[in-house]
């Protein structure tokens, strides 16, 4: 395969800065989509175009990355793009030539990205492919990466971990997979010597990092019910690690607390999810199956408010910016909740086509990946009279 990074005057790519009237058009709900009173302004600073006219598929995930008023971003069409966030410019774009299915991870100056073929590969800002390995089938979820090893959660509901440096397999668990589940896998998480991930078949399990044995595992959902859809039982949201704890969630299940020393399940909640619970400083947010956003004391295991005006909106993983919970749904909507109440502020619409499910917030700015090809920068400007 070759690589080479592309000179950006030769490309058909831009960054547009919009108008604020633009803005406030794009964010106009559709006729079935929640309307309410915004208060708050949530402005499009920029916006950036891939190249190739590449669009993903739904089920193909990408997130960008942030890092040192950096952020960096992968697409479908092969390519990696690096831009400063205080500069608004681009400051390189690297071309793989093959489709990407997945990414990107991000540490140090290395980037992981799987292709449509399976592949995983390990390539530098400077074009430079370290290695590939071909997995048992394609990842949709970001790898974990220690010292040592890169660790890789795959469709086929194993995990594999990769040897940092070549890329070699080094150890595989296979978890088992039922017959219907949710398209995607939980990102894998590593901490003291452990690596954490939510299968296809209902558990959260510890594995060592050094060659893959059970530390402790535990059974989120037992898919129970009449049909397939009933049974789900996918932990598909990456395991939260806060304050030893290990949080998880699956799909027709519950909420789980569990000691990340002991193994020991400490509290659960009866909520089922495929997403990754947000922990605040007071609660837990959580999107629910039927998509409701609901707010959760982790003391009392009472619920502190639900929001039900996004039901069958499939909503996306929820974040926190600029102390707003902010969500998007299947149509490309982006919402901001108030954190106390849960009463919705804001409302832009980022792509008609649909967005990535996982954005990135930094302290100024909220990253939006599309599925046409476009990451969008967004700020609180002010509140709305």
């Amino acid at each position: 395969m070759k690589l080479q990074v592309i000179a950006l005057m030769k490309k058909l790519m831009f960054t547009v800065v919009i108008a604020s009237l633009l803005t406030a058009c794009a964010s106009r709900p559709s006729p079935d989509a929640p309307f309410f009173e915004e208060s708050v302004n949530i402005h499009m600073d920029w916006f950036y175009i891939f190249g190739g006219g590449e669009k993903a598929l739904k089920f193909e995930q990408f997130q960008p990355v942030v890092e040192d008023d950096v952020v960096y971003a992968a697409f479908a069409n092969g390519q990696i793009f690096a831009k400063s966030i205080p500069e608004r410019k681009t400051l390189w774009i690297l071309d793989l030539e093959e489709r990407l299915i997945s990414g990107l991870t991000k540490v140090g100056n290395v980037f992981y990205v799987c292709n449509d073929k399976g592949e995983l590969m390990a390539v530098t800002e400077a074009g430079e492919e370290l290695w590939r390995s071909q997995l048992t089938t394609v990842t949709l979820a970001p790898v974990a990466v220690s010292d040592k090893a890169v660790f890789v959660h795959v469709q086929d509901g194993k995990m594999l971990a990769l040897d940092k440096s070549t890329g070699q397999q080094l150890w595989q668990f296979d978890s088992g997979i039922p017959r219907l589940t949710v398209k995607g896998v939980s990102a894998p998480r590593i901490d003291n010597e452990l690596v954490y991930a939510g299968f296809a078949n209902g558990k959260v399990v510890a594995l060592s990092q050094v060659d893959g044995s059970v530390k402790w595992e535990h059974r989120i959902s037992e898919g129970t019910g009449r049909n397939d859809l009933d049974r789900l039982v996918d932990v598909d949201g990456a395991i939260n690690l806060i304050d030893g704890l290990a949080i998880a969630s699956a799909a027709n299940g519950k909420v789980i607390f569990v000691d990340l020393q002991t193994g020991r399940r400490l509290g659960e909640f009866p909520y089922g999810s495929v997403k990754t619970a947000l922990a605040l400083p007071k609660h837990f947010v959580m999107v629910l199956d039927d998509d409701s956003v609901v707010a959760i004391d982790p003391q009392s295991q009472e619920e502190i408010w639900r929001q039900e005006r996004f039901l069958g909106r499939s909503l996306s993983h929820p974040v926190l910016f600029q102390g707003k919970i902010m969500v998007t749904d299947y149509q490309g909507y982006l919402y901001g909740l108030d954190v106390e109440t849960g009463k919705p502020l804001s409302v832009n619409r980022p792509d008609h086509k649909g967005v990535q499910p996982q954005m990135i917030a930094t302290e100024k700015h909220l990253f939006v990946q599309t599925l046409t090809g476009r990451l969008k920068s967004y700020s609180v400007r002010s509140s709305l009279k």
